[in-house]
């Protein structure tokens, strides 16, 4: 489930950043740009849905719009300490988020699999992974 994150706490704070980010002219957003078709970086440039509707916001906004790629495992740290005003990459919404931050309402819907090598019958269904080793993204819901 992708939404836009914003770091806002109140409706009060959220009128002052909108304010802030029109008289700076340029929405700063924050993103992994490792998620094709989400987001990604080819050379100096940020492609994907999420990237185009960053630039669509800004464009709603009449800003410029500016993208910060950041490692996800930092990525809610650096919108804490306002280095952008919101992260667009991906982001499912938790109980423990919602304790922390504001989303907006989701705008994809999807869910979580379990990837295995071609011909590996071993593991059929997540009840199939006690004692294997897997790998995973850190701060992520998987």
């Amino acid at each position: 489930m992708a939404v836009i994150v914003c770091c806002l706490g109140s409706p009060a704070h959220a009128a002052n950043s909108l304010e802030t980010i029109r008289e700076r002219g340029v929405l700063i957003i924050g993103t992994d740009a490792t998620y094709p078709p989400f987001e990604l970086k080819v050379g100096d440039r940020f492609e994907g849905f999420d990237i185009d509707l960053g630039n669509e916001i800004g464009k709603e906004l009449g800003v410029a719009v500016r993208w910060e790629n950041i490692n996800w495992d930092g990525i809610f740290a650096a919108l804490r300490a306002n280095k952008f005003d919101l992260v667009i990459s991906d982001v499912v919404i938790t109980d423990k988020r919602k304790k922390e931050l504001a989303f907006s309402r989701p705008y994809f819907l999807s869910g979580q699999t379990i990837v295995r090598r071609k011909g590996d019958t071993r593991i059929r269904s997540s009840k199939d992974l006690p004692g294997k080793l897997i790998t995973v993204q850190q701060e992520t819901t998987g």
